[in-house]
């Protein structure tokens, strides 16, 4: 009986696959529908991942990013040296850049250039052009508030700022630094806001501050004066600083420094600025705290417990990482008493102790659980770079007898910087930083959290994917035609770029993440090695293979459900397979009795 219906079923499948892979690769066709049977069934044009709305990035590098809480809203500055507008209707890339400032209102999917106005405020106040946008910051709560950091033909470095999501922008005036280390924004209260740069200046450490009313700044004040706030004497860099998540209440501000002495002292400073500024002992009665001395310095940072109030000695706790020449470690710093502070490396860092790109906590300083990105080396192209989860954090601390951190079975995309970090408790958006710009597969990336996955587990990539399809192998439809895949092949080999092969999905209503339905996702990333009969070498060619649905005969019911792709690595002997239609991770045989794999007939998920 099976037998009966595994020719016929097949053969269905096959020709429908053909017919939509035919009509993905006639693009110039006019748009209008064309009746295969008039009254029974219809042919639709059905788009393919492109530039436009920056799901593609080629030749691409993603600097800074800021993201509104829940991920909905985003900002990212890219550069890109791809200024070829493609012809289709609403082409985002535009040839502007290299600089580009983005927006995203669809949970980073895709984007729009909001550089116009920045460049428009340029014009008007004089500057003559921008020469590199350097950082970009938002409110969490209200990201319509959007500060950017850029650096102008004269050399000046200028802090715009918009309060209608980036329609319009206001120059807030020069800053005094050679360098940044970073730029944040605090929360609103009563609608006025602060912002606060640091970085370098002649070889000095410093902060500015600058107060916005609206969208109006107020100028850019020095915070870090060493003869009026101890604690900053020698400060060579300053490389992160956090607001306080009790801002409305506390007006606290932590900034990571570094001393360059006989080696690198790294110090954590707490400020309390309302009216006027105080940092350290001036402001809770405690010196500039030392995390750790190192003799070479590769990065730090902080991170704060939702709870943290820089005002209540029982609430100042938080995490600071730190790299030195060999390892990355975090420090668990607590204020104990009103004059006096632990610093220890919390009980069970990440194998290896590998150096950190960041370190994002979510929860109390009592429970809480942390995903944390790498800082690689350029690494193989497509391994992507590792993030490390770790959940049932009590305390903030974990124990060498607790359970490891877990790295992802399926991580993000990139080579050489992973930024990862929470949006909401069970969401997580991954961002590939500092890459060379030359289709090194830098993406942004999501992970979310269902009924068997942890946030952080999964990583599949949304946008901004510096990446190219050179040609579609194949294309997939599942049998209530909600969901599409399509395998694509990148031939940057030959021309000695990463050349990672892909596949994508496509879902009418994706039920596992409904924000993006009607979205590409790319759920594979990898170098297929096979190459098509006929063809010359390095032309490779990958198949998708899904189980029939709705078969009757001696099949379980978990064998008709249809959830397990096969991706075939034509001409060679490698399957891969994931079980949760490429959404999850993915696992690969190797046949050992065959010499080549030209094609494969699925019957059930795993038959």
């Amino acid at each position: 009986m099976i037998k009966a219906r595994e020719w016929p079923v097949r053969a269905m499948y096959i020709l429908i696959a053909a017919a939509l892979a035919i009509s993905l690769f006639i693009t110039a066709a006019p748009a209008q529908k064309v009746s295969a049977n008039p009254g029974l069934s219809e042919w639709d044009k059905v788009s393919t991942p492109t530039v436009q709305g920056w799901v593609l990035a080629p030749e691409s590098e993603i600097v800074d990013f800021a993201v509104a809480a829940g991920g909905e809203v985003a900002y990212a500055i890219v550069w890109s040296e791809y200024t070829e507008c493609p012809p289709c209707d609403g082409c985002t890339i535009e040839p502007e850049g290299p600089y580009y400032l983005l927006k995203s209102t669809d949970s980073a999917a895709t984007w729009k250039s909001i550089t116009k106005g920045i460049k428009a405020e340029i014009t008007k106040k004089g500057l003559g052009n921008i020469t590199e946008l350097e950082a970009v910051a938002c409110d969490a709560a209200d990201p319509d508030f959007v500060a950017v950091a850029l650096w102008v033909i004269d050399g000046s470095l200028h802090v715009f700022i918009s309060n209608d999501g980036g329609s319009t922008f206001r120059d807030t005036g020069e800053v005094d630094l050679d360098e940044v280390g970073d730029l944040e924004v605090s929360p609103a209260v009563d609608n006025v806001r602060d912002i606060a740069i640091g970085g370098e200046a002649s070889g000095v450490g410093k902060i500015f501050r600058c107060v916005a009313i609206g969208g109006i700044g107020t100028g850019w004040q020095d915070t870090s004066l060493t003869t009026s706030y101890p604690g900053w004497e020698s400060c060579a860099w300053v490389e992160d600083i956090q607001f306080s998540p009790s801002w409305s209440e506390d007006h606290g501000i932590l900034a990571v420094t570094v001393y360059a002495n006989a080696g690198y002292d790294v110090y954590l400073q707490t400020g309390i600025w309302g009216d006027t500024e105080a940092w350290n002992n001036d402001a809770i009665s405690i010196d500039a705290v030392l995390v750790a001395t190192v003799d070479t310095y590769y990065g730090a940072g902080v991170t704060l417990p939702t709870d943290y109030k820089a005002t209540d000695k029982d609430k100042r706790c938080v995490w600071v990482w730190v790299n030195s020449e060999t390892e990355g470690v975090i420090y668990r710093v607590e204020y104990t008493s009103a004059s006096a502070i632990s610093v220890d490396p919390i009980g069970m860092q990440i194998e290896g102790n590998p150096w950190l790109t960041n370190v994002s906590y979510l929860g109390t300083i009592a429970s809480g659980k942390a995903i944390a990105g790498l800082l690689y080396g350029e690494q193989e192209c497509c391994a992507g770079v590792q993030v490390y989860r770790k959940s049932d954090i009590v305390d903030m601390d974990t124990c060498p007898s607790c359970a490891p951190w877990e790295p992802a079975c399926k991580p993000p995309t990139g080579v050489y910087a992973m930024a990862a970090f929470y949006v909401s408790p069970t969401k997580a958006y991954a961002v590939a930083l500092w890459n060379d710009g030359y289709y090194d597969e830098g993406a942004w990336s999501v992970s979310w959290e269902d009924d068997t996955t942890d946030v952080g587990e999964v990583w599949n990539q949304l946008s901004l994917i510096d990446t190219k399809i050179d040609y579609l192998s194949d294309v997939a439809v599942s049998p209530d035609c909600n969901k599409m895949w399509l395998v694509s092949i990148n031939l940057g080999v030959e021309q000695q770029y990463c050349g990672c092969d892909s596949v994508w999905l496509k879902a009418t209503s994706l039920t596992e993440a409904p924000e993006y339905s009607g979205k590409w996702l790319r759920t594979w990333s990898g170098q297929l090695l096979g190459t098509r009969v006929g063809e010359r070498k390095g032309k490779e060619w990958g198949l998708l293979r899904l189980p029939p649905d709705g078969l009757t005969g001696n099949l379980t019911a978990e064998e008709e459900m249809g959830e397990t792709v096969y991706l075939v690595d034509y001409g060679t002997t490698t399957v891969y397979w994931d079980t949760v239609e490429t959404l999850g991770c993915w696992d690969s045989c190797s046949a050992s009795k065959l010499v080549d794999i030209v094609d494969l007939a699925v019957v059930g998920n795993e038959t």
